[in-house]
């Protein structure tokens, strides 16, 4: 049997977080949460508290170590209940005037060094070195691109500087 309070200024969001991500959660950490049932507001919250021990969980075709990790809304009259799906994101960091990349558009050469295929204003391809720093989901932060410069997402094999290209 399982009881629980279902008070919904009582409730708590407990997500699974990924063993090699876990030294990133700490408590008090800010967090939003966001679902189907919230419309499209997100909501903040913090992270509470954090379980003592790891389990093995199944997680589509495989078996991940994970951490439970309790998420506390700030605000206590959203209009949650208990058995939702919700979506959480959790602060583990932040960077101010900084450029960011879609992680797609990034590949690496022999030597190491990563770059990037940039489109030029006459459709010709720059191959360009950059930087690359924190990276956050399926962006990450990038030295040696400007802003507003145009980078060749997932480029193929067929993508060489010199080349020209049409956008689509």
């Amino acid at each position: 049997m399982e009881i629980a309070d279902t008070t919904p200024n009582n409730l708590t969001i407990s997500v699974f977080i990924p063993e090699n991500d876990a030294k990133y959660i700490a408590p008090g950490q800010k967090a939003e949460i966001k679902g189907a049932a919230l419309g499209q507001t997100a909501y903040p919250a913090h992270v509470g508290k954090i379980h003592p021990l790891a389990e093995k969980r199944q997680m589509g075709n495989t078996v991940e170590t994970v951490l439970t990790v309790e998420i506390d809304a700030d605000d206590k009259n959203i209009p949650l209940r208990a058995g939702y799906s919700v979506e959480s994101n959790i602060v583990t960091g932040t960077a101010e005037d900084t450029l960011v990349i879609p992680l797609m558009a990034t590949l690496s050469d022999t030597d190491g060094n990563y770059f990037v295929y940039l489109m030029r204003e006459d459709y010709s391809v720059e191959k360009r070195i950059v930087t690359l720093g924190e990276y956050t989901g399926l962006y990450v932060q990038a030295q040696g691109v400007e802003e507003h410069e145009r980078v060749i997402l997932n480029p193929s094999g067929q993508i060489v500087e010199g080349a020209f290209v049409k956008p689509i």
